[in-house]
């Protein structure tokens, strides 16, 4: 007989949910285990390993997996990853209801257990997670039922859409690069750094990322900037000039309408905005 995870004893009081942010070494492995609640798990770093209902399954980079209540399944690092870094949001099956019903979702309509986070989404994904994370153990909450409701209702719309299909085959070389270039030292230096990580030709590598990333490398490295540069303008006080030139981009206006295009804000209104949401005291 295997464990059975009740809510009313993991869950927070008077909270609907749990909230989880959590490192697994590939030494640690958790016993096979089943509850009544559904839960979310999102891979930030790292490659983890699910045993789900018998079936075995890696969640890489920016995957997002559904556990329904009785499912039997157990987790841990895979034995191809030192760690992995994971989100975890449990929530009661009449909350989880309660958001299918406002998506329009039918009880017959299936949401698929498993799905790839864009990087365009990630961003904001990845914002909503630190926000909650943040503010889940203070007091000041007032907010937090909100943040969570419209987390979860962004990961059932991502679940929900046909789940992006992983390339195959991909490069060993473009695999390593790609994955290289998400270190500042890296993505930083730009295009040149990048296609000497490579070791092709700006061509090669320009037609090969389109082939199985479906993005350019400069767009690439833009996002990277971006997302760095978000970070920036919401964790320190800096001037949002230096930012911008320690994100890598040397033309102001470039950047302020790459940053309005990606985030729909301009990097003031960015920095005012997750000021609110990081200040609630």
């Amino acid at each position: 007989m295997y464990p059975i995870l009740n809510h009313k004893n993991i869950f927070l009081k008077n909270y609907a949910f749990h909230f989880a942010n959590s490192t697994f070494t590939n030494t640690k492995k958790f016993a096979f285990h089943t509850h009544d609640f559904y839960e979310f798990t999102i891979v930030e770093d790292g490659i983890l390993r699910q045993l789900i209902n018998g079936k075995k399954m890696e969640l890489e980079q920016y995957s997002v997996c559904l556990i329904q209540p009785d499912d039997l399944h157990a987790v841990y690092c895979s034995p191809k990853s030192k760690n992995v870094r994971v989100f975890n949001i449990a929530i009661t099956s009449e909350l989880f209801n309660k958001t299918r019903s406002f998506l329009g979702m039918k009880q017959q309509q299936n949401i698929n257990f498993l799905s790839h986070i864009s990087m365009e989404k990630w961003s904001s994904i990845y914002a909503q997670l630190k926000r909650i994370d943040k503010d889940y153990h203070t007091e000041n909450s007032q907010f937090l039922e909100i943040y969570i409701k419209e987390l979860i209702v962004d990961l059932l719309v991502i679940l929900f859409k046909k789940p992006v299909q992983k390339e195959q085959n991909i490069p060993v070389w473009l695999k390593n690069a790609y994955h290289e270039m998400k270190e500042p030292k890296n993505f930083l230096i730009g295009l040149p750094h990048f296609i000497r990580l490579a070791d092709r030709s700006q061509e090669h590598l320009n037609r090969s990322m389109k082939k199985y990333y479906s993005i350019t490398p400069t767009v690439y490295i833009n996002q990277l900037r971006l997302q760095f540069a978000a970070f920036q303008l919401s964790s320190t006080e800096k001037p949002i000039t230096s930012i911008i030139y320690d994100s890598g981009f040397e033309n102001i206006s470039h950047f302020s309408r790459l940053f309005k295009k990606y985030y729909d804000l301009t990097p003031r209104q960015y920095r005012y905005k997750n000021k609110i949401i990081y200040n609630l005291e």
